[in-house]
């Protein structure tokens, strides 16, 4: 079988995009993120995460982000290890480490 792929840098996360990267991305992000690779959406996602656990839905509705946006710094998070999925048919995500508390 013939993959078609690229690997991407991006505001230093490794990322792996082509035929086979949809599933796969958060196996493949590998960069630990500190607070200076925070977006404004990650941090909103963790304020919201800090009081409890989230679903998707709820995350969006919490940060005013986009439905896509939530859903791609969730990947990035959780790739990281700073977001756990904890239930795969609710989506429900919890926090297992803040960035922002690494100073």
């Amino acid at each position: 079988m013939h993959m078609h792929s690229r690997l991407v840098i991006s505001g230093g996360v490794m990322r792996m995009t082509g035929y086979f990267a949809h599933g796969f991305r958060t196996s493949i992000i590998r960069k630990l993120m500190d607070e200076r690779d925070l977006r404004p959406a990650d941090n909103a996602i963790l304020d919201v995460l800090s009081q409890g656990r989230a679903t998707k839905g709820l995350l969006v509705d919490e940060t005013g982000y986009s439905r896509n946006t939530v859903y791609n710094r969730l990947e990035v998070l959780q790739a990281a290890g700073h977001v756990r999925l904890v239930h795969e048919p609710t989506r429900l995500f919890e926090l297992a480490s803040d960035p922002r508390d690494s100073n």
